[in-house]
Protein backbone atom coordinates (compact mmCIF):
# COMPACT_ATOMS: atom_id res chain seq x y z
CA UNK A 1 0.00 0.00 0.00
CA UNK A 2 1.21 3.01 -0.43
CA UNK A 3 0.30 6.43 1.32
CA UNK A 4 0.21 9.97 0.91
CA UNK A 5 3.00 12.19 2.90
CA UNK A 6 -0.02 13.36 4.81
CA UNK A 7 -1.26 9.83 6.22
CA UNK A 8 -0.55 8.92 9.64
CA UNK A 9 -1.53 5.61 9.75
CA UNK A 10 1.14 3.25 11.13
CA UNK A 11 3.31 0.72 8.97
CA UNK A 12 4.83 -2.24 10.40
CA UNK A 13 7.86 -2.84 8.63
CA UNK A 14 8.81 -6.64 8.28
CA UNK A 15 12.02 -7.58 9.48
CA UNK A 16 13.27 -8.67 5.85
CA UNK A 17 13.42 -4.62 4.67
CA UNK A 18 14.87 -3.69 7.79
CA UNK A 19 17.18 -6.28 7.29
CA UNK A 20 17.85 -5.10 3.94
CA UNK A 21 17.86 -1.36 4.77
CA UNK A 22 21.14 -2.39 6.99
CA UNK A 23 22.89 -4.32 4.03
CA UNK A 24 21.95 -0.79 2.20
CA UNK A 25 24.06 0.96 4.38
CA UNK A 26 26.87 -1.44 4.55
CA UNK A 27 27.85 -0.13 0.97
CA UNK A 28 27.37 3.21 1.61
CA UNK A 29 29.50 3.01 4.95
CA UNK A 30 32.55 1.50 3.28
CA UNK A 31 33.29 4.89 1.30
CA UNK A 32 33.18 7.32 3.61
CA UNK A 33 34.76 5.41 6.82
CA UNK A 34 37.40 4.08 4.49
CA UNK A 35 38.40 7.55 3.12
CA UNK A 36 38.05 9.35 6.40
CA UNK A 37 40.21 6.99 9.03
CA UNK A 38 42.99 5.79 6.50
CA UNK A 39 42.96 8.27 3.39
CA UNK A 40 45.59 10.44 5.16
CA UNK A 41 47.94 8.27 6.37
CA UNK A 42 47.52 6.50 2.72
CA UNK A 43 48.50 9.08 0.71
CA UNK A 44 51.31 10.52 3.43
CA UNK A 45 53.27 6.77 3.98
CA UNK A 46 52.50 5.24 1.42
CA UNK A 47 51.88 7.33 -1.58
CA UNK A 48 54.30 9.94 0.05
CA UNK A 49 52.03 13.29 -0.55
CA UNK A 50 52.76 16.49 1.94
CA UNK A 51 50.22 15.80 4.38
CA UNK A 52 49.25 19.95 4.84
CA UNK A 53 48.65 19.79 1.07
CA UNK A 54 46.33 17.19 1.46
CA UNK A 55 44.83 19.05 4.77
CA UNK A 56 43.95 21.40 2.28
CA UNK A 57 42.48 19.18 -0.22
CA UNK A 58 39.93 18.45 2.89
CA UNK A 59 38.92 21.82 3.05
CA UNK A 60 38.88 23.16 -0.59
CA UNK A 61 36.29 19.86 -1.10
CA UNK A 62 34.02 20.75 1.88
CA UNK A 63 33.46 24.59 1.01
CA UNK A 64 32.84 23.45 -2.62
CA UNK A 65 30.23 21.07 -1.02
CA UNK A 66 28.29 23.68 0.42
CA UNK A 67 26.92 24.65 -3.36
CA UNK A 68 26.68 21.17 -4.72
CA UNK A 69 24.96 19.12 -1.85
CA UNK A 70 21.72 21.38 -1.44
CA UNK A 71 21.55 21.75 -5.38
CA UNK A 72 21.69 17.63 -5.41
CA UNK A 73 19.18 17.55 -2.51
CA UNK A 74 16.82 20.00 -4.65
CA UNK A 75 17.70 17.57 -7.15
CA UNK A 76 16.46 14.18 -5.71
CA UNK A 77 13.44 15.70 -3.99
CA UNK A 78 11.67 16.82 -7.61
CA UNK A 79 12.40 13.24 -9.13
CA UNK A 80 9.75 12.01 -11.00
CA UNK A 81 8.30 8.87 -9.38
CA UNK A 82 8.22 5.54 -11.24
CA UNK A 83 7.05 1.88 -10.96
CA UNK A 84 10.49 1.38 -8.85
CA UNK A 85 9.84 4.40 -6.68
CA UNK A 86 11.38 7.99 -6.57
CA UNK A 87 14.91 7.44 -5.06
CA UNK A 88 16.19 3.77 -6.10
CA UNK A 89 16.64 4.36 -9.98
CA UNK A 90 19.26 7.79 -9.02
CA UNK A 91 20.47 5.62 -6.09
CA UNK A 92 21.25 2.36 -8.78
CA UNK A 93 23.30 5.20 -11.04
CA UNK A 94 25.39 6.93 -8.35
CA UNK A 95 26.36 3.52 -6.61
CA UNK A 96 27.92 2.55 -10.00
CA UNK A 97 29.69 5.81 -10.49
CA UNK A 98 30.83 6.00 -6.60
CA UNK A 99 32.71 2.59 -7.24
CA UNK A 100 34.36 3.51 -9.99
CA UNK A 101 35.60 7.50 -8.50
CA UNK A 102 36.42 5.56 -4.92
CA UNK A 103 38.85 3.01 -7.11
CA UNK A 104 40.74 5.83 -8.60
CA UNK A 105 41.22 7.93 -5.83
CA UNK A 106 43.22 5.78 -4.22
CA UNK A 107 44.84 3.95 -7.14
CA UNK A 108 44.86 6.42 -9.30
CA UNK A 109 47.74 8.61 -7.40
CA UNK A 110 49.22 5.30 -6.17
CA UNK A 111 50.30 4.51 -9.66
CA UNK A 112 50.43 7.33 -11.47
CA UNK A 113 54.19 7.99 -12.24
CA UNK A 114 53.84 11.59 -11.69
CA UNK A 115 50.79 14.48 -11.25
CA UNK A 116 49.98 12.42 -8.32
CA UNK A 117 48.40 15.33 -6.38
CA UNK A 118 46.69 16.40 -8.89
CA UNK A 119 44.88 13.14 -9.24
CA UNK A 120 44.31 12.82 -5.49
CA UNK A 121 42.71 16.46 -5.97
CA UNK A 122 40.28 16.17 -8.65
CA UNK A 123 39.47 12.58 -7.69
CA UNK A 124 39.03 13.63 -3.91
CA UNK A 125 36.54 16.77 -5.17
CA UNK A 126 34.31 14.34 -7.53
CA UNK A 127 33.96 11.97 -4.92
CA UNK A 128 31.92 14.77 -2.71
CA UNK A 129 29.13 14.35 -5.74
CA UNK A 130 29.33 10.87 -6.97
CA UNK A 131 28.76 9.95 -2.98
CA UNK A 132 26.11 12.54 -2.71
CA UNK A 133 24.16 10.73 -6.11
CA UNK A 134 24.14 7.73 -3.60
CA UNK A 135 24.40 8.72 -0.06
CA UNK A 136 21.17 11.68 -0.37
CA UNK A 137 18.45 9.07 -2.06
CA UNK A 138 19.27 6.63 0.62
CA UNK A 139 18.62 9.06 3.54
CA UNK A 140 16.06 10.29 1.99
CA UNK A 141 13.91 6.87 1.75
CA UNK A 142 13.90 6.05 5.39
CA UNK A 143 10.84 9.09 5.82
CA UNK A 144 9.07 7.63 3.00
CA UNK A 145 9.16 3.92 4.49
CA UNK A 146 6.72 4.71 7.25
CA UNK A 147 5.12 7.49 9.42
CA UNK A 148 5.29 5.64 12.82
CA UNK A 149 7.58 6.93 15.13
CA UNK A 150 8.97 3.74 16.81
CA UNK A 151 9.38 2.06 13.56
CA UNK A 152 11.35 5.15 12.47
CA UNK A 153 13.66 4.83 15.62
CA UNK A 154 13.65 1.04 14.49
CA UNK A 155 15.10 2.05 11.03
CA UNK A 156 17.66 4.66 12.42
CA UNK A 157 18.53 1.70 14.72
CA UNK A 158 19.29 -0.35 11.80
CA UNK A 159 20.68 2.57 9.65
CA UNK A 160 23.62 3.18 12.84
CA UNK A 161 24.09 0.01 13.38
CA UNK A 162 25.34 -0.66 10.32
CA UNK A 163 27.56 2.56 9.78
CA UNK A 164 28.95 1.25 13.17
CA UNK A 165 29.19 -1.75 12.45
CA UNK A 166 30.41 -1.28 8.97
CA UNK A 167 33.20 1.31 10.53
CA UNK A 168 34.38 -1.31 13.34
CA UNK A 169 35.18 -4.08 10.96
CA UNK A 170 36.76 -1.88 8.30
CA UNK A 171 38.69 -0.36 11.24
CA UNK A 172 39.88 -3.38 12.83
CA UNK A 173 40.26 -5.32 9.82
CA UNK A 174 41.68 -3.29 6.81
CA UNK A 175 45.47 -3.23 7.95
CA UNK A 176 45.94 -6.71 9.37
CA UNK A 177 44.52 -7.95 5.57
CA UNK A 178 46.76 -5.18 3.52
CA UNK A 179 49.92 -6.86 5.81
CA UNK A 180 48.91 -10.10 4.44
CA UNK A 181 50.58 -9.08 1.12
CA UNK A 182 54.20 -9.13 0.21
CA UNK A 183 53.85 -5.20 -0.06
CA UNK A 184 51.64 -2.32 1.10
CA UNK A 185 51.28 -0.97 -2.79
CA UNK A 186 49.66 -5.12 -3.35
CA UNK A 187 47.75 -5.12 -0.34
CA UNK A 188 46.11 -1.63 -0.88
CA UNK A 189 45.44 -2.95 -4.47
CA UNK A 190 43.42 -5.63 -3.58
CA UNK A 191 41.55 -4.10 -0.67
CA UNK A 192 40.44 -1.24 -2.80
CA UNK A 193 39.08 -3.52 -5.67
CA UNK A 194 37.18 -5.50 -3.11
CA UNK A 195 35.99 -2.67 -1.06
CA UNK A 196 34.46 -1.07 -4.33
CA UNK A 197 32.65 -4.65 -4.97
CA UNK A 198 30.74 -4.25 -1.35
CA UNK A 199 30.06 -0.36 -2.49
CA UNK A 200 28.25 -1.88 -5.54
CA UNK A 201 27.11 -5.06 -4.15
CA UNK A 202 25.55 -4.36 -0.81
CA UNK A 203 24.27 -1.07 -2.08
CA UNK A 204 22.37 -2.81 -4.88
CA UNK A 205 21.11 -5.98 -4.00
CA UNK A 206 18.74 -5.07 -0.96
CA UNK A 207 17.11 -2.16 -3.12
CA UNK A 208 14.46 -4.89 -4.49
CA UNK A 209 13.26 -5.54 -0.76
CA UNK A 210 12.76 -1.91 0.05
CA UNK A 211 9.52 0.08 -0.08
CA UNK A 212 8.49 3.53 -0.91
CA UNK A 213 5.35 4.20 0.77
CA UNK A 214 4.88 7.94 1.85
CA UNK A 215 5.10 9.93 -1.30
CA UNK A 216 4.19 13.68 -1.77
CA UNK A 217 1.21 15.23 -3.51
CA UNK A 218 1.85 17.24 -6.13
CA UNK A 219 0.84 20.10 -4.78
CA UNK A 220 3.85 20.16 -2.20
CA UNK A 221 6.71 20.27 -4.65
CA UNK A 222 8.92 22.99 -3.08
CA UNK A 223 10.90 25.96 -5.52
CA UNK A 224 14.45 26.72 -5.22
CA UNK A 225 13.80 29.69 -3.60
CA UNK A 226 11.47 28.19 -0.82
CA UNK A 227 14.66 25.29 -0.36
CA UNK A 228 16.30 28.57 1.05
CA UNK A 229 13.61 29.80 3.45
CA UNK A 230 13.93 25.90 4.80
CA UNK A 231 17.40 25.96 5.75
CA UNK A 232 17.34 29.14 7.89
CA UNK A 233 13.95 29.41 8.86
CA UNK A 234 14.06 25.66 10.74
CA UNK A 235 15.22 26.19 13.88
CA UNK A 236 15.55 21.76 14.96
CA UNK A 237 17.23 21.93 11.50
CA UNK A 238 19.33 24.66 12.15
CA UNK A 239 20.34 23.17 15.68
CA UNK A 240 21.04 19.74 14.13
CA UNK A 241 23.31 21.20 11.49
CA UNK A 242 25.26 23.26 14.38
CA UNK A 243 25.59 19.95 16.46
CA UNK A 244 26.14 17.85 13.41
CA UNK A 245 29.25 20.13 12.38
CA UNK A 246 30.43 19.80 15.92
CA UNK A 247 30.41 15.91 16.29
CA UNK A 248 32.04 15.37 13.05
CA UNK A 249 34.64 17.50 13.91
CA UNK A 250 35.40 15.66 16.39
CA UNK A 251 34.65 12.41 14.50
CA UNK A 252 36.82 13.65 11.88
CA UNK A 253 39.81 14.37 14.34
CA UNK A 254 40.01 11.35 15.87
CA UNK A 255 38.87 8.81 13.20
CA UNK A 256 41.68 10.89 10.80
CA UNK A 257 44.80 10.91 13.39
CA UNK A 258 43.51 7.83 15.35
CA UNK A 259 46.03 5.21 13.28
CA UNK A 260 48.88 7.51 14.30
CA UNK A 261 48.19 7.86 17.52
CA UNK A 262 47.83 3.98 18.66
CA UNK A 263 51.00 3.63 15.49
CA UNK A 264 52.98 6.13 17.38
CA UNK A 265 52.12 7.45 20.94
CA UNK A 266 51.21 4.03 21.62
CA UNK A 267 54.19 2.77 19.90
CA UNK A 268 52.59 -0.26 17.86
CA UNK A 269 49.92 0.14 14.76
CA UNK A 270 48.09 -3.06 15.78
CA UNK A 271 46.60 -1.23 18.63
CA UNK A 272 44.70 0.56 16.45
CA UNK A 273 42.60 -2.77 15.69
CA UNK A 274 42.37 -4.01 19.23
CA UNK A 275 40.33 -0.46 19.57
CA UNK A 276 38.09 -1.52 16.84
CA UNK A 277 37.40 -4.29 18.37
CA UNK A 278 36.63 -2.90 22.25
CA UNK A 279 34.92 -0.46 20.44
CA UNK A 280 32.22 -3.17 19.09
CA UNK A 281 30.20 -4.25 22.47
CA UNK A 282 30.26 -0.53 23.26
CA UNK A 283 28.22 0.37 19.96
CA UNK A 284 26.18 -2.82 20.86
CA UNK A 285 25.26 -1.29 23.94
CA UNK A 286 24.62 2.10 22.96
CA UNK A 287 22.01 0.97 20.42
CA UNK A 288 20.38 -1.27 22.93
CA UNK A 289 20.09 1.80 25.39
CA UNK A 290 18.68 3.73 22.14
CA UNK A 291 16.37 1.16 21.36
CA UNK A 292 15.45 0.75 24.81
CA UNK A 293 14.80 4.22 25.75
CA UNK A 294 14.72 5.87 22.74
CA UNK A 295 10.79 6.37 22.81
CA UNK A 296 10.13 7.07 26.61
CA UNK A 297 12.92 10.09 27.11
CA UNK A 298 13.07 13.25 25.10
CA UNK A 299 15.45 13.21 22.72
CA UNK A 300 17.23 16.43 23.33
CA UNK A 301 18.29 14.82 27.12
CA UNK A 302 18.67 11.71 25.36
CA UNK A 303 21.56 13.41 22.76
CA UNK A 304 23.22 15.69 25.44
CA UNK A 305 23.77 12.59 27.99
CA UNK A 306 25.33 10.29 24.83
CA UNK A 307 27.27 12.97 23.01
CA UNK A 308 28.61 13.99 26.59
CA UNK A 309 29.68 10.59 27.78
CA UNK A 310 31.44 10.40 24.67
CA UNK A 311 33.66 13.23 25.42
CA UNK A 312 34.51 12.19 28.61
CA UNK A 313 35.77 8.52 26.70
CA UNK A 314 37.40 10.77 24.62
CA UNK A 315 39.02 13.37 26.77
CA UNK A 316 40.05 11.07 29.63
CA UNK A 317 43.02 10.21 27.45
CA UNK A 318 44.36 13.34 28.04
CA UNK A 319 46.03 12.15 31.25
CA UNK A 320 45.93 8.50 30.47
CA UNK A 321 50.06 7.32 30.00
CA UNK A 322 50.66 5.96 26.72
CA UNK A 323 52.13 2.55 28.32
CA UNK A 324 48.62 2.16 30.10
CA UNK A 325 46.92 1.04 27.00
CA UNK A 326 44.68 -1.29 28.99
CA UNK A 327 42.89 1.67 30.33
CA UNK A 328 43.26 3.53 26.82
CA UNK A 329 40.61 0.31 25.73
CA UNK A 330 38.48 1.09 28.61
CA UNK A 331 38.05 5.16 27.49
CA UNK A 332 37.27 3.99 23.91
CA UNK A 333 34.41 1.49 25.05
CA UNK A 334 33.16 4.39 27.32
CA UNK A 335 32.98 6.78 24.24
CA UNK A 336 31.71 4.39 21.84
CA UNK A 337 28.52 3.92 23.38
CA UNK A 338 27.95 7.11 23.41
CA UNK A 339 28.64 6.76 19.30
CA UNK A 340 26.41 3.76 19.34
CA UNK A 341 23.70 5.87 20.80
CA UNK A 342 24.32 9.51 18.62
CA UNK A 343 24.10 8.22 14.98
CA UNK A 344 20.77 6.29 15.68
CA UNK A 345 19.31 9.64 17.34
CA UNK A 346 20.24 11.92 14.87
CA UNK A 347 18.75 10.09 11.78
CA UNK A 348 15.42 9.87 14.16
CA UNK A 349 16.09 13.43 14.35
CA UNK A 350 16.41 14.25 10.58
CA UNK A 351 13.15 12.20 9.95
CA UNK A 352 11.00 13.97 12.52
CA UNK A 353 12.34 17.24 10.70
CA UNK A 354 11.42 16.33 7.62
CA UNK A 355 7.36 16.04 8.89
CA UNK A 356 8.10 19.43 11.01
CA UNK A 357 8.48 20.87 7.64
CA UNK A 358 5.53 19.58 5.98
CA UNK A 359 3.66 21.07 8.98
CA UNK A 360 5.08 24.01 8.67
CA UNK A 361 5.71 24.60 5.37
CA UNK A 362 3.57 22.57 3.70
CA UNK A 363 5.64 20.44 1.76
CA UNK A 364 7.61 17.62 2.32
CA UNK A 365 11.48 18.31 1.80
CA UNK A 366 13.28 14.98 1.96
CA UNK A 367 16.23 15.20 -0.51
CA UNK A 368 16.52 18.74 0.84
CA UNK A 369 16.81 18.02 4.59
CA UNK A 370 19.44 14.88 3.96
CA UNK A 371 21.65 17.22 1.42
CA UNK A 372 21.77 19.58 4.08
CA UNK A 373 22.31 17.36 6.94
CA UNK A 374 24.95 15.11 4.56
CA UNK A 375 26.81 18.77 3.46
CA UNK A 376 27.18 19.85 6.94
CA UNK A 377 28.57 16.23 8.00
CA UNK A 378 31.03 16.40 5.59
CA UNK A 379 31.42 20.34 6.32
CA UNK A 380 32.52 18.83 10.06
CA UNK A 381 34.38 15.64 8.64
CA UNK A 382 36.46 17.46 6.18
CA UNK A 383 37.39 20.49 8.80
CA UNK A 384 38.45 17.84 11.31
CA UNK A 385 40.05 15.83 8.89
CA UNK A 386 42.01 18.90 7.76
CA UNK A 387 43.46 19.74 10.92
CA UNK A 388 45.48 16.66 11.88
CA UNK A 389 47.43 17.56 8.21
CA UNK A 390 48.54 20.66 9.29
CA UNK A 391 49.00 19.59 12.99
CA UNK A 392 51.12 17.09 11.52
CA UNK A 393 52.82 19.43 8.98
CA UNK A 394 53.60 22.01 11.79
CA UNK A 395 54.49 19.28 14.67
CA UNK A 396 57.35 17.99 12.85
CA UNK A 397 55.99 14.69 12.12
CA UNK A 398 58.16 12.22 10.06
CA UNK A 399 56.24 9.61 8.20
CA UNK A 400 57.78 6.09 9.20
CA UNK A 401 60.17 7.21 11.18
CA UNK A 402 60.69 7.82 14.94
CA UNK A 403 58.92 11.27 16.18
CA UNK A 404 59.54 14.03 18.03
CA UNK A 405 58.18 14.97 21.12
CA UNK A 406 56.32 17.74 19.17
CA UNK A 407 55.11 15.38 16.84
CA UNK A 408 53.25 13.17 19.47
CA UNK A 409 51.87 16.38 21.14
CA UNK A 410 50.80 17.27 18.04
CA UNK A 411 48.85 13.94 17.55
CA UNK A 412 47.53 13.97 20.87
CA UNK A 413 46.25 17.30 20.37
CA UNK A 414 44.45 15.82 17.27
CA UNK A 415 43.43 12.53 18.49
CA UNK A 416 42.12 13.11 21.71
CA UNK A 417 41.83 17.66 22.90
CA UNK A 418 40.38 18.91 20.30
CA UNK A 419 37.43 16.08 19.43
CA UNK A 420 36.79 16.28 23.74
CA UNK A 421 35.74 19.92 22.99
CA UNK A 422 33.93 19.24 20.09
CA UNK A 423 31.79 16.51 21.44
CA UNK A 424 31.06 19.03 24.44
CA UNK A 425 29.78 21.72 22.32
CA UNK A 426 28.07 19.49 20.58
CA UNK A 427 26.26 18.77 23.35
CA UNK A 428 25.57 22.22 24.25
CA UNK A 429 24.06 23.10 21.56
CA UNK A 430 20.81 20.26 22.04
CA UNK A 431 19.67 22.47 24.86
CA UNK A 432 17.67 24.67 22.07
CA UNK A 433 16.22 21.74 20.15
CA UNK A 434 12.46 22.03 19.98
CA UNK A 435 10.87 18.94 18.89
CA UNK A 436 10.94 17.56 22.11
CA UNK A 437 7.66 19.26 22.39
CA UNK A 438 5.78 17.53 19.60
CA UNK A 439 5.38 18.25 15.99
CA UNK A 440 2.34 20.33 16.00
CA UNK A 441 3.45 22.26 19.82
CA UNK A 442 6.73 23.49 18.14
CA UNK A 443 5.23 24.56 14.35
CA UNK A 444 5.88 28.01 16.06
CA UNK A 445 9.51 27.25 16.96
Amino acid sequence: MELTAGDTLTTQIPWREKAAFFWAHIGNVSVMSTINTFLLIFYTDVVGLNPAAIGTLFLISRVLDGFTDPLMGYFVDHLPHTRWGRFRPYLVVGAFLCAINFTVLWLGPLYAESGKIVIAYVSYLIIGITFDMMDIPLGAILPTMTADAQERNSLSAYKGMAYLLGFTVLSAGLLPLINLFESAEQGWTVTVIALAAVILGFTLVPLRNIQERITPEDDERYTFRQMFKLMFDNRPLVVILIATILVNIGVGLSSGAAIFYYTYNLGNELYFSWSSVVTLPGILLGFWLFVQYGHQYPKRALMLGFVLLSAFGVGIRMVIPYSAVGLVMVSVFFASIGSGALLPLIFSMIADVVDYTEIKHGYRAEGAVVSIQTFTQKTGLGIGGSIPGYILAASGYVPNGIQPESALFGILLATVTVPALAFLFAGLTFLYYPLDLGLNQAKSA
